[in-house]
């Protein structure tokens, strides 16, 4: 983290000196840890950040924050609580906007504008507007995979490209249509967030099983100018 509220290497130092508990800091000086000032490079990254396990002074699970599960496995079975993870829903790569032609509904319903909350500037639960945001992100995964069409104002038809969303006035046009009014309503807060042009960027996950042995490689790969570069590439993960 960068800023006032980031913690520096004298933090992360201390850190380690808890954690090697007595054994000959100066031999292990070259691996003694640093804080980065700047930006995240992988999500794993996250991990070490101070605090990022930590809720109301009550430790939880990392791992669970990070790639789903329960947070708080020491508590009893009933007041456990599952989730998803960030991984899910962030990455460090792209232009910082969820492609509105790409995202599934889990990831655009947290999109504001698209998640009202019913009172302004209120963060609580609110079964209703989670329905709603449900409703619209809905609509608009159903519109990309079934090409519904809308007529312009002149009453001619659109091109035939209607899967796609072509930019933020027509988004909030074949949403409006799909579903009209209320929860249909898109707020103008979202125009910030949202992106419609092809991605750049792309995951790839390839498996392979021979004589019960199975390889598998993951790779983030960038695709400028028709050509594909890989910019991160695992085995085995």
């Amino acid at each position: 983290m960068t800023g006032e509220g980031g913690a520096e290497t004298d933090f992360y130092k201390e850190m380690y000196e808890d954690f090697i508990d007595g054994r000959d800091i100066e031999k292990n000086a070259n691996y003694l840890p640093a804080s980065r000032d700047g930006e995240i490079a992988d999500l794993d990254d996250l991990m070490h950040l101070t605090g990022f396990n930590e809720y109301e002074d009550e430790p939880i699970s990392a791992q669970a924050i990070l790639d789903g599960g329960i947070l708080n496995p020491t508590a009893d079975k009933k007041d456990q609580i599952e989730v998803k993870g960030i991984r899910k829903y962030f990455t460090v790569f792209g232009s910082g906007k969820i492609n509105a032609n790409i995202a599934d509904a889990d990831i655009l319903v947290t999109v504001p504008g698209i998640w009202q909350p019913s009172v302004s500037g209120s963060n609580a639960f609110n079964e209703q507007d989670v329905s709603n945001a449900t409703d619209i992100a809905s609509a608009i995964v159903e519109i990309r995979q079934t090409g519904n069409q809308r007529e312009n104002l002149s009453g001619g038809a659109l091109d035939d490209d209607v899967g796609t969303f072509k930019d933020w006035n027509d988004l909030q046009l074949r949403v409006q249509d799909a579903i009209g009014g209320g929860s249909g309503y898109i707020q103008q807060e979202a125009q910030q967030y949202l992106s419609y042009a092809p991605e750049k960027f792309f995951e790839v996950s390839i498996t392979g099983e021979s004589l019960g042995i199975t390889h598998t490689v993951k790779a983030v790969a960038i695709v400028q100018d028709s050509k594909v570069r890989y910019i991160r590439w695992q085995e085995d993960p």
